[in-house]
């Protein structure tokens, strides 16, 4: 078991240059950009699913871009009609926008891309984007 007490070596070193590491950016206006799921990320509860998207570069546009955490709700037993549609059509148009089906494992979503919209949020983490809109291709999976 490691003792925290004792002193240890946690230097960093001081050949690292971090001043030439690029701050990640926000996309600053709405409009339309191809984004990558890079990741699904561990059901914390039964009901929730959360993937992270990657803005993948864009003409005119330079990154690093901050990642995308995209949220979806699964319908509860407690749910009204309304709210189980609601939920149940963001999930379908997830689907369609990706091109990937829920009957599989979340982890193969990965790689899948799609257009969207999005926009600037303030949070407690900073300015990050949120996915305003997706956009569903003519043609469904």
């Amino acid at each position: 078991m490691t003792d925290f007490n004792e002193e240890a070596d946690y230097d960093f070193g001081t050949d690292l240059d971090l001043d030439s590491v690029e701050e990640l950016k926000v996309v600053e206006s709405t409009q339309e950009v191809k984004v990558e799921i890079i990741n699904v990320e561990p059901f914390k509860e039964k009901y929730y699913r959360a993937y992270r998207l990657r803005v993948i570069e864009q003409p005119g546009m330079e990154g690093p871009f901050r990642t995308i955490r995209h949220c979806m709700w699964l319908p509860k037993p407690e749910d009204d009609k309304e709210k189980t549609d609601n939920k149940l059509r963001a999930i379908k148009n997830f689907c369609r926008a990706f091109k990937v089906d829920m009957k599989v494992p979340c982890n193969q979503h990965i790689g899948a891309f799609s257009f969207a919209t999005v926009k600037v949020v303030d949070s407690d983490y900073g300015r990050q984007n949120e996915i305003a809109r997706l956009i569903i291709p003519n043609s469904s999976i």
